[in-house]
């Protein structure tokens, strides 16, 4: 009951992250720039949470702009305090993608010389950017902006046209347009064909919200006389097309876009996409990067209204075999941001039937085709019961659930997609619905990590590994006994003491060869003061707890000292004690095989998930351990810096009968160990990954 153990403890320091007060100041000035208002506090709290973590996403991409590893930058807008799913279904709406028939099939001119770039802003062919607001009508800014353009080019004019002439009038049958909840160029344009015309802005100016058709004949300003196809995946055909013809309709999924600032959009794109209307006035080239240029409808966002999409870029392919079962557009996205696989182009044939001036006959080109199927309301309302009876969940009013509802439809996204590449091999573990898909990532870093305590320790010893020892390929300390049952933290951020906790009962096992389970709440309640750095279910260190229980002379059973998953006063009982220990050591930084042989040698230990020690190999290798404790090792996360876990096997066999060793461990240059009389320390590389 009371062997003295080898506990080995890794120590360092991370980079800082913004305070809190730096936060709240961004998060203030977020709500007064765009004049937030929330439906109380349970509401403000959790749009504050996904800024938190929409801003962490956009520094944590900006550093690697900065690094030349990424070829746009992102910022913060008015979108920051949106979750992914309501920013597409706000501001994209849906794009019907069944097929059509055109009345033509382009070819370039004979002869035509494609120059290398074009940018019809220069010419006066676009029309000043517009804001589709909260309405999902992108599909009518892009018909619109490809009308303005092309009447332009015929009549020297720029004349602004009715995107709302579009919304009211074209969303019924025969036309596959749903007001502001999905719709489709090609629709918007074939009406404006069938019914001979399209009211300028002025006469007909935009609203936002579908109302009753009031188009008058005598405020056209623009009529078009046919649609024509061009034959999908061939981009050097849209290259023509713009130089040519002009400005030109688009559909492309830019999910990710929520966030960009400027540069070039060029990222590959997984799962089923999301489609969003814009027009394309031009493509070139910078600092080597082929580009598009796209004309959004999202007012003065990204580049004045602007972004800029990658055009012959790695995720593409030129060869014309290949381009058959590619997009027009590339692979764009960061997840699920691509154009479509199967998209062809429509334009309106140029003709004259009216007085130029105001009737000009132009011509129009539109992105088409069909993208994959997603997840029904009737499925996925069905999984969010299943998941609320299953969990018990409740929430504070109709606003928080259906915050809480976006939150799961992305996380099951997320799920969903990770899935598809683990069943296609890509991955090495498989995702699935949990009791924390509810849950924004911060709130889970904030619920279940805590926080670690890192500064410098010193310790009492350096380990080094036993001579002639022979490793061995593989070993798993929970075949052999050393390994307790799982325990379940609960929302209390204690992961520090299961992870000292699981190395002592592993340590004092290989010394007694009776597994006594030990008190987490003894560690929790007694030592959460100074001089240790512990704060209960907030933030704690298993290095401060393994001193704890070295200066105590001890710590409690679990029998007789039950955790509770709250921080209380202190009740340890010198006659309950299940283990002592001796004293700490330090491991050199950098020696990954040493690490092995510790494990092999000394028994389980107390450590971050493999993802964050030693090297690269490690963190390749191991990182699906992390993400399956049940099945592979016990762990507990800390908040920003990675994870901590009791690591019960590695490529190592276990060392002399009766040494006893383990090890914590997070990034950083420095480890801590705790040894027993017969144990000899081992050596840790840990190096930023």
């Amino acid at each position: 009951m009371n062997a003295v153990c080898v506990v080995l403890v890794l120590i360092g320091s991370v980079q800082s992250i913004a305070s809190d007060a730096v936060l709240e100041a961004e998060w203030k000035s977020f709500k007064e720039m765009h004049g937030r208002s929330y439906a109380g506090d349970s509401e403000e709290l959790l749009r504050r949470r996904i800024f938190e973590d929409n801003k962490k996403l956009i520094d944590t991409h900006n550093a690697r702009y900065e690094a030349g590893k990424e070829t746009y930058k992102m910022g913060v807008n008015e979108f920051t305090d949106l979750l992914p799913s309501e920013f597409v279904s706000r501001m994209m709406g849906s794009l019907n993608r069944t097929a059509v028939t055109a009345d033509y099939i382009y070819e370039p001119s004979a002869n035509l010389q494609i120059p290398e770039s074009i940018d019809w802003r220069t010419k006066g062919a676009v029309s000043p950017v517009k804001n589709q607001g909260t309405c999902g009508s992108c599909w009518t800014f892009a018909a619109v902006g490809t009308l303005e353009g092309q009447s332009f080019l015929r009549t020297k004019r720029m004349v602004e046209l009715s995107e709302q002439n579009l919304l009211d009038c074209s969303s019924h049958p025969p036309y596959r347009n749903h007001g502001c909840q999905r719709g489709y160029p090609y629709d918007a344009l074939r009406y404006v064909k069938d019914n001979q015309g399209l009211d300028t802005r002025s006469s007909y100016p935009y609203q936002g919200v579908q109302g009753r058709c009031r188009f008058r004949k005598e405020h056209v300003g623009v009529r078009i006389k046919g649609v024509a196809t061009v034959r999908s995946g061939d981009e050097r055909a849209l290259q023509a097309a713009v130089a040519e013809k002009g400005p030109i309709a688009v559909g492309i999924d830019v999910q990710h876009l929520q966030h960009y600032h400027s540069g070039i959009y060029n990222r590959p794109c997984f799962g089923p996409a999301f489609l969003h209307a814009v027009v394309l006035v031009g493509y070139g080239r910078d600092r080597g990067h082929d580009y598009w240029l796209l004309k959004n409808s999202w007012g003065n966002w990204g580049e004045a209204g602007y972004f800029r999409m990658a055009r012959n870029s790695q995720y593409g392919m030129r060869d014309d075999k290949k381009l058959k079962v590619l997009v027009t557009f590339k692979c764009q996205g960061y997840i699920n941001a691509c154009a479509d696989p199967q998209a062809c182009i429509l334009i309106v044939r140029v003709g004259l039937t009216a007085n130029p001036s105001m009737n000009a006959v132009c011509v129009v080109l539109v992105l088409i085709g069909s993208v994959q199927s997603i997840a029904s309301d009737a499925v996925l309302e069905a999984e969010w019961k299943s998941f609320k009876e299953m969990h018990g969940r409740s929430y504070a009013g109709d606003s928080e659930e259906l915050l809480r509802r976006r939150i799961f439809e992305d996380n099951k996204k997320l799920i969903d997609t990770h899935n598809a590449r683990y069943e296609a091999g890509k991955e090495t573990y498989k995702m699935g619905v949990n009791e924390f898909t509810d849950l924004l990532p911060s709130e889970f870093v904030s619920r279940m990590m805590g926080s670690l305590n890192r500064t410098a320790v010193t310790a009492d010893y350096i380990y080094e590994p036993s001579a002639n020892l022979q490793i061995p390929e593989s070993i798993d300390w929970r075949t052999k006994g050393a390994v307790s049952p799982v325990k379940n933290q609960g929302t209390c951020g204690s992961c520090w003491t299961f992870a000292a906790v699981g190395t002592l009962e592993g340590q004092s096992f290989l010394r007694t060869k009776r597994m006594v389970e030990l008190s987490e709440q003894n560690l929790l309640d007694c030592s959460s003061h100074p001089p240790y750095r512990n704060h209960g279910c907030q933030r704690g260190y298993p290095y401060d707890a393994l001193r704890y229980v070295k200066d105590n002379q001890g710590l409690d059973t679990r029998s007789s000292y039950p955790y509770q998953g709250v921080q209380g006063r202190c009740r340890f009982r010198r006659e309950h004690v299940g283990v002592r220990i001796k004293g700490v050591a330090t491991v050199r930084s950098g020696d990954e095989r040493a690490l092995q042989a510790a494990v092999a040698e000394k028994g389980p230990i107390a450590g971050p998930s493999m993802r964050s020690i030693c090297s690269t190999t490690i963190q390749e290798s191991t990182t699906s351990l992390a993400l399956v404790p049940h099945t592979s090792m016990p762990l507990c996360w800390w908040a920003t810096a990675g994870t901590e876990a009791t690591i019960t096997g590695c490529l190592r066999t276990p060392g002399a009968t009766g040494a006893k060793l383990a090890i914590f461990a997070w990034p950083a240059t420095a480890v801590i160990f705790a040894i027993s009389p017969a144990g000899q320390l081992i050596h840790c590389s840990n190096q930023y990954i």
